[in-house]
């Protein structure tokens, strides 16, 4: 039953059609929903510096979907969405796992179809990859990679990409009456596996990931840092490099006097906004600074190594081997970012950057000049607030939770303290090692989900789950507007931008919602420490 296909499902990574594929309208409701997904995708990958691919579908029927490097298009088959549509209320998920897949590999560069040709039939392509080189077991390592960042980059996109895999390739193959077994590439079981691993990878790796993200939020920069390292042993992406380093130099802020570093520093994830720089007590101890720093900058080197065109990394570092007093690395670094920037939000942060560095030079009126380029490329509170710091004055930290009586936060009933005895009366939980000191527990209740760190202190987080369905100590719910957030919690102590939306944080409330690029209520996670 072998059919003539270019690249089968995993998908597909590649080559042309000797036959000329019609495109389908892009006013088609297909297209439209298909794209979305591209869209939503591509966001939640944010690889700003490599450029993006253009999307198509089209109505053949030979290779599902493929990546075509010589073009950058990524071609979805009008069959494979009908098949992701069989997967009703699943039906976007199937699309996110199909779509990131080629996403993945697009910025995995995964491009090795230029060693083998780029138009063969299906029984003939197998066979002449395997004797150009192509051993079966490197398609099984970039198909895993593919898997594997494409879950999560459907995670963070707001897709539940879990569990998904292994059913689409069963219907994949079964729609376009595919072989189990070709040459050349790994069979129909072997690439569930692959998926199915995949999958477990992500179950323990995603509750990291979020409690990394909250501990940023919250400014618990070091045990955010443990959370990211401990990623970056299954997952070692440039952006977990990038982000460890950056908690990690955030971390070093409080060992400066606050003199030294009354800035907003523009390497917070994503170009956060800080808002509390300076206003604890320094603590003068500068092993401890130093060896924060330290790790920040090789964790930095790391993910540039990984990609040299990782413009954000570029700025990172070069922050850090400032604070690290290595001035000259750190204007070379900048130098080298700025000929990497494609954008004017990118360009504006060069210009913060080099704000910062003038002014921690001395160079007043040139810092000042910097910042006002900045702020007429991209008016961010980022900016903006390094306008006031360099013109002497104050950024206070936004109020929270002003005008309203202590009221104690759940979610499904309970709350914090019922955590705490639930775990001492049973240890239905996974643990997790983050280092010798560290435990992460995780665990599923009713419609939320439990983390707890361990070491020093215990510090139990409870988050809810997509689609909640409850509502906060103050009457808010999933969906509501951030407007509507803050009429009620009134302003953040604190907010961390990230690439598909905001944290919000409440400190005397212990809450942290997070907003959507829509701003919108995603969901929330409330805490303590015991």
């Amino acid at each position: 039953m072998t059919k003539t296909l270019y690249l089968i499902f995993t998908l597909l990574l590649l080559g042309g059609f000797a036959v000329q594929a019609a495109e389908v309208s892009k006013s088609s409701y297909k297209y439209k929903n298909a794209h979305r997904v591209f869209k939503h995708l591509k966001t939640a990958i944010g690889h700003t510096d490599k450029g993006e691919p253009e999307f198509k579908m089209v109505n053949t029927q030979y290779c599902v979907a493929r990546m075509n490097f010589q073009e950058g298009v990524i071609e979805l088959e009008e069959k494979a969405y009908d098949i992701c549509q069989s997967f009703g209320i699943d039906s976007l998920n199937a699309l996110a796992v199909l779509i990131g897949h080629e996403l993945t590999h697009y910025y995995l560069d995964h491009d090795w179809h230029n060693e083998h040709g780029s138009s063969y039939a299906s029984e003939d392509m197998g066979h002449e990859m395997h004797h150009n080189g192509m051993p079966v077991k490197s398609l099984e390592h970039m198909e895993s990679e593919a898997d594997q960042y494409g879950g999560v980059y459907g995670y963070l996109a707001g897709y539940n990409t879990l569990g998904i895999g292994p059913e689409l390739l069963e219907r994949v193959y079964e729609q376009y009456d595919l072989d189990h077994e070709m040459e050349g590439y790994p069979s129909l079981n072997q690439r569930k596996r692959i998926a199915h691993d995949a999958q477990l990878k992500l179950q323990d790796l995603i509750p990291v990931f979020d409690a990394a993200n909250y501990l940023t939020a919250m400014g618990e920069h070091k045990k955010a840092a443990k959370c990211y390292r401990h990623i970056m042993s299954e997952f070692p992406s440039r952006e977990i490099m990038n982000n460890a380093a950056v908690a990690l130099a955030s971390a070093s802020l409080q060992y400066f006097d606050p003199k030294d570093v009354s800035y907003d520093f523009p390497f917070e994830l994503d170009a956060n906004t800080r808002l509390s720089t300076g206003l604890k007590a320094p603590d003068n101890n500068v092993a401890t600074r130093n060896q924060l720093l330290r790790e920040a900058a090789h964790l930095l080197q790391d993910a540039i190594n990984a990609d040299p065109h990782y413009v954000v990394a570029h700025f990172n570092l070069a922050l850090v081997q400032h604070l690290r007093d290595d001035v000259q690395s750190s204007h070379s670094l900048l130098s080298t970012a700025g000929k990497m920037v494609h954008n004017k939000e990118q360009e504006a942060k060069l210009f913060i950057c080099k704000a910062i560095l003038a002014d921690r030079e001395g160079k007043a009126s040139m810092a000042m000049d910097f910042v006002d380029k900045a702020i007429s490329l991209n008016p961010s509170h980022c900016a903006r607030n390094n306008q006031k710091l360099l013109k002497g004055q104050n950024i206070r930290p936004i109020p929270g939770s002003m005008g309203f009586a202590a009221k104690a936060e759940s979610i499904k009933g309970k709350k914090i303290a019922d955590i705490y005895q639930l775990f001492q009366d049973s240890n239905e939980h996974s643990t997790q090692y983050l280092d010798a000191d560290t435990k992460l527990h995780i665990r599923e209740v009713d419609c939320s989900k439990v983390v707890w760190l361990e070491e020093d202190e215990h510090l139990i987080m409870l988050q809810t789950n997509p689609n909640y369905q409850g509502q906060s100590a103050r009457n808010i719910s999933v969906g509501d507007h951030a407007r509507e957030l803050q009429e009620v919690y009134g302003m953040p102590n604190r907010m961390l931008h990230a690439r598909s939306g905001v944290f919000m944080v409440y400190d005397k409330a212990k809450i942290a919602f997070f907003v959507s690029s829509n701003n919108r209520v995603d969901g929330w996670m409330i805490w303590d420490r015991y």
